[in-house]
């Protein structure tokens, strides 16, 4: 184990927690609630020895806010991947997902070896430590409906959005909440 330097990045409505060593980013998150940082400096503390408030800006926050700011389309930041083999094998599978593309959750469970894995590869989606360099917002149903964002689907809305994507919003749910799916 070893020192790990966090940092806040906001960027418009984005605000991000990111964890990183001298090597590679653990940890990349949305700031959404009370209990984000709380969640965010617990996973930190149980993984490293030492946990660091960066009072500059790290070379990989000025690269997450220039992509968030539509200044660049790659997120090419060294990562330490930190979880279960499967989930591992489905974080790698999603970095290879180019910007501006999806994949629905059965091509991701097919491409790591399990075709009949669709909820387990949501439930690794689920579990990312890393998102946007690690980008499970391109992740979608077989039927293009946008499903499953930990922070809120309006993150993962804005985020397609912001890569070139068209969202429509169809209806509600029993919940109120507005599903919305990528039109083609």
């Amino acid at each position: 184990m070893s020192t790990v330097y966090c940092e806040n990045i906001v960027v418009g409505k984005f605000n991000l927690l990111l964890g990183y060593t001298k090597e590679h980013v653990v940890k990349l998150e949305f700031n959404v609630s009370p209990l984000s940082e709380k969640n965010f400096l617990y996973f930190l503390n149980n993984n490293f020895d030492k946990v660091c408030k960066n009072q500059f800006k790290s070379e990989y926050s000025l690269i997450i806010e220039d992509y968030l700011n539509n200044k660049s389309t790659d997120l090419n930041i060294p990562v330490k991947l930190i979880g279960t083999d499967f989930n591992k094998r489905v974080w790698e599978e999603l970095m290879k997902i180019p910007f501006g593309q999806l994949k629905t959750y059965g091509e991701i469970a097919k491409a790591v070896g399990n075709e009949k894995a669709s909820r387990a590869v949501g439930n690794a989606n689920n579990k990312n430590n890393i998102v946007l360099i690690v980008p499970c917002h391109r992740v979608i149903g077989s039927d293009k409906n946008l499903v499953g964002f930990a922070p809120g689907l309006e993150y993962k809305v804005d985020l397609l959005k912001m890569e070139g994507h068209q969202i429509a919003k169809k209806g509600s749910n029993k919940l109120k909440k507005y599903l919305y799916y990528v039109e083609q």
